[in-house]
């Protein structure tokens, strides 16, 4: 937890999200932070294990050649009670802020770095949840963006620069390596490339290239046994199945209407700067 400030990238964005996120769970890691660990005793984690054991929601997933009778009654022994198992939200929505947040801590850094968080109200598997997954892969999702070919390649402002979206917490966030000189130059051009977005200032061309990367990627994904597991368990805690035939035509179906209308959602609302002259 204390390494985390030796990897800038990652503190940088932990600074980000508490800049964002007024709630303070969400401002938190997942893996908690270090002045909390120090004061827990024995006491507290048993009391939290057995909370744990006897309450919380319990999935089993096997992905294998087995004998499901087999797996079935030796899984039936374990000493599980009888728990309230009802659905519930995975979402988290915010408020927008009415101004945008930003921080700047000076450090010397031979790469500075300067992220970027915005709200994007789209919910996982809504209505507009596969234009969203296309926009981010032309935003800054891949290698084919505009922020990875304007901002790093064509005008060099940026050792890196990608976007990427969160739709349980509807938040897009943008990260970049740059010279701490070119802040705000790269700050405009970032803005300029979601403007073209909204406006569907971009070829048809590079809108199908990113659908059908989006799509290879996909297809890739489904003999891996990983994959197969992570996305039992996502239609399990969300009670949202789709079938590969549904996420295919789903994402495919997107037009450049759709993007245009995501990216006119997105809203910037915090900021956060490392680095020095």
């Amino acid at each position: 937890m204390n390494s985390i400030k030796e990897d800038k990238q990652a503190y940088a964005a932990a600074k980000l999200r508490k800049l964002y996120f007024n709630n303070e769970i969400q401002q938190v890691p997942s893996f908690g932070e270090s002045e909390d660990v120090e004061k827990l005793t024995i006491s507290d984690l048993m009391d939290a294990y057995q909370k744990m054991l006897n309450t919380d929601r319990v999935e089993i997933m096997i992905s294998g050649d087995v004998n499901t009778d087999e797996v079935v009654n030796k899984l039936s022994v374990l000493p599980f009670k009888a728990r309230d198992i009802s659905q519930t939200s995975m979402s988290y929505t915010q408020e927008i802020k009415q101004e945008i947040v930003t921080q700047i801590d000076e450090e010397p850094l031979s790469q500075s770095k300067f992220d970027m968080a915005f709200r994007l109200p789209v919910v996982y598997r809504g209505d507009l949840h596969y234009a969203a997954l296309v926009f981010n892969s032309l935003f800054g999702g891949s290698a084919l963006s505009l922020l990875f070919t304007v901002v790093r390649e064509k005008m060099s402002m940026a050792y890196y620069a990608n976007s990427n979206f969160d739709p349980f917490r509807q938040l897009l966030v943008v990260q970049t390596g740059i010279s701490y000189a070119n802040k705000d130059k790269v700050q405009e051009l970032i803005l300029e490339q979601l403007e073209r977005l909204k406006k569907g200032d971009f070829e048809d061309e590079l809108l199908e290239q990113n659908k059908n990367n989006l799509i290879s990627s996909y297809i890739s994904r489904l003999d891996s046994q990983t994959s197969a597991l992570l996305r039992a368990q996502s239609a399990a805690l969300t009670g949202i199945n789709v079938t590969v035939e549904e996420w295919l035509d789903n994402l495919q179906s997107v037009t450049k209407d759709d993007v245009m209308k995501v990216a006119k959602m997105v809203e910037l609302q915090a900021t956060y700067m490392l680095g020095t002259n």
